[in-house]
């Protein structure tokens, strides 16, 4: 996993907790401007200064101040996890793997062999999977990049590789990683010899 991507996550779990701080300095201030005070006296005897008024000005214009800090985060936040930074999908390979990877990205939609584009059906026809056999055959190595909508299709293509597998003596190497569906992807350029 990437350090960025890992970044993207870190930022993302701290927004439930400034959600929370700006809720709680809400909930402090509407109490504090809510307060009931005890009614006033019908004498005609001169009204002492309210004393505690210049102490709740002062930590209203506080809380407001750290209201709009905590919005300003959060808008921070939100744009950082918006432009969803492209993560090299090379950065998805096993540690340690030294060959060359043909990315395979699986949604409901279907999976794509990567980076050519090219579009594979989501139910494995024999057609597709011998596509995807022919790409493989070069590279013997497969990495699955498995979107939250794509596990159905993942399932149909590892089916494919397992039944090759079991009726070749030269195998076919794969694994998977699930991938966020707002992550963009940067793949190697394939005319340079990236897969």
């Amino acid at each position: 996993m990437t350090s960025r991507a890992t970044t993207n996550i870190g930022t993302l779990a701290a927004i439930p907790l400034l959600l929370a701080l700006l809720a709680l300095a809400a909930f402090v201030y509407v109490a504090s401007a809510t307060t009931t005070r005890p009614a006033a006296r019908t004498t005609t005897a001169r009204r002492a200064p309210d004393v505690a008024a210049a102490p709740r000005a002062a930590e209203r214009e506080r809380l407001t101040r750290a209201i709009a800090e905590a919005d300003a985060k959060i808008r921070t936040l939100e744009e950082q996890t918006t432009l969803k930074a492209r993560i090299p999908a090379t950065d998805l390979v096993p540690t340690g793997t030294r060959r060359p990877a043909v990315f395979v990205e699986c949604t409901a939609d279907g999976a794509w062999i990567m980076p050519e584009r090219h579009q594979l059906a989501t139910t494995a026809s024999a057609a597709d999977g011998a596509v995807l056999l022919d790409r493989l055959e070069r590279t013997r190595f497969a990495v699955f990049l498995v979107r939250p909508s794509g596990f159905r299709t993942f399932a149909a293509y590892r089916a494919v590789l397992e039944r090759y597998n079991a009726s070749r003596p030269t195998r076919i190497d794969f694994g998977f990683e699930p991938v966020d569906a707002g992550w963009q992807l940067a793949y190697p350029d394939a005319t340079r010899g990236g897969t």
